[in-house]
């Protein structure tokens, strides 16, 4: 784990391009179904994490979407 909160926390995947997992601490299945704090703090983690992302790959393209696509919850 690299970073949590009282609402989320964050675990690095170790692969030969890791990548970052941000999961709630309450399961939720859709991002609809957080409370709104909850949301606001998730987008905001998801843009920090995109941003790093870029600044240390420095990919042609980041699709925040495939971020969600882990596990079927938030």
């Amino acid at each position: 784990m690299i970073y949590e909160n009282d609402l989320i926390y964050i675990e690095k995947e170790e692969a030969q391009v890791p990548w970052l997992k941000i999961f709630t601490k309450e399961i939720y299945k859709e991002f609809s179904d957080c409370p709104l704090e909850l949301q606001k703090e998730l987008f905001e983690k998801i843009l920090l994490c995109e941003k790093a992302m870029i600044e240390f790959y420095k990919p042609e393209k980041i699709n925040i979407a495939s971020f969600a696509n882990y596990v079927p919850r938030v």
